[in-house]
């Protein structure tokens, strides 16, 4: 899909059919960049639902997500992120195909710590017969606009409400295009999810494997937990701060799916 890097021009306002909110809501889902070995046309999907994946304990490489999804081209295209989704075992819900119920969507979903896969078009567009330019993970909102991950040199930024919603300007991210259909993709977790929550973030990645820092948050100090890795478990430890974090090597081409529970006892 086609990139374009800029610095974002903040617009304001908003459609009369949506109401910005008037909270702010930021997972810690920190932007990431596409692998070295992307082709040409970027693996913006393949990135947002690897950050997406990471929020609910794995790693994926973005490789090993573009060949879940089968895409037809060398990248993710929006209608590829739903096959990709379930090849994970990740569920998700497909928001409204209208830009202001997108949008209430998306501040709904994110409230409920859900990041949401988002098509957008990038202002100007040099294809404006395509559905979407570029495809971002929304990680946040706040009463001035979207919080995404853009996953490229524009890092995470705040895009205005009203600038989501216009097909005007210079340099931003839209949700209008030509069909008027939009594409958003809420990942509410994996079918069989982990009894506690874990979140895994990339440190390092080569050819082969990555280094990965799992973190199991919300702990009890003094109860015994459990980090299992695919099922196998990885370390019994008894808590003694809030937050567990763990620093461990992956297989590239491999899903590694982090869970944690309650020790057991005999």
């Amino acid at each position: 899909m086609r990139v374009f890097l800029f610095t974002l021009v903040l617009l304001s306002g908003c459609s009369r059919d949506f109401k910005p909110p008037t909270d702010s809501v930021l997972l810690p889902l920190a932007d990431r960049q596409w692998d070295p070995e992307a082709p040409q046309e970027g693996w913006c999907g393949e990135t947002s639902i690897q950050l997406a994946a990471g929020w609910y304990g794995a790693f994926v490489s973005q490789a090993k997500v573009n060949a879940l999804g089968q895409p037809k081209t060398p990248d993710l295209w929006e209608h590829d992120v739903p096959t990709a989704l379930r090849a994970l075992n990740m569920r998700f819900e497909r928001g409204p195909k209208s830009r202001a119920a997108l949008l209430t969507f998306m501040v709904e979903q994110l409230r409920l710590g859900r990041p949401v896969v988002l098509g957008t078009k990038i202002i100007p567009t040099d294809h404006p017969e395509w559905h979407v330019d570029h495809l971002v993970l929304a990680v946040g909102f706040s009463p001035e606009g979207l919080i995404i991950d853009t996953n490229v040199e524009d890092g995470q930024l705040t895009v205005s409400w009203a600038g989501l919603q216009s097909a005007e300007g210079d340099k931003t991210y839209s949700l209008v295009n030509q069909s008027g259909e939009v594409f958003g993709f809420a990942v509410t977790g994996f079918y069989e999810p982990s009894p506690l929550p874990v979140r895994v973030s990339i440190a390092e990645q080569r050819a082969d494997q990555a280094t990965v820092d799992v973190v199991v948050p919300e702990l009890r100090e003094g109860l015994s937990y459990e980090l299992l890795r695919n099922g196998e478990v990885l370390e019994q430890f008894t808590a003694k701060k809030p937050e567990r974090k763990l620093r461990t090597v992956v297989p590239v081409n491999e899903v590694a799916r982090f869970t944690a529970r309650y020790a057991t006892t005999k």
